[in-house]
């Protein structure tokens, strides 16, 4: 190989240039973040409103059993934490109507009891 010099090459880049490409660049950078911003309160927001429907019925549904207005099930939807939440209030749901049941069994029996046995003591004309 000739180590010869066939020619010389210069590059010139003007600082204007150089900050004009910056510029654009950071422009660029501007728009991303504003639309990554947008797009995650957007995502954040449809999300919040996806779960607070399930939420609130498990409260609602918490509170009714303590008010001891209606005891009903509740579906199982929405996310993990959430469908566990349910799933232990349909297990109080049903705990409680078990007792009431064996309540309401226990006082039927009492009371034929108790007829029962006033019958057997000559205490009841009929």
């Amino acid at each position: 190989m000739d180590e010869r010099v066939l020619g010389i090459i210069r590059i010139v880049h003007r600082y204007t240039t150089a900050e004009g490409e910056l510029l654009q660049v950071r422009y660029v950078i501007i728009g991303i973040l504003i639309l990554g911003i947008f797009s995650g309160s957007l995502l954040g927001f449809f999300l919040a409103l996806n779960i607070v429907k399930p939420v609130q019925q498990a409260s609602e549904a918490i509170e009714n059993l303590a008010l001891r207005a209606h005891r009903d099930k509740l579906s199982l939807q929405g996310p993990d934490e959430i469908r566990s939440l349910e799933r232990s209030v349909n297990l109080l749901v049903d705990r409680l109507n078990n007792l009431e049941q064996a309540r309401r069994l226990l006082l039927a029996n009492l009371v034929h009891d108790l007829g029962n046995q006033k019958r057997r003591c000559g205490l009841d004309p009929n």
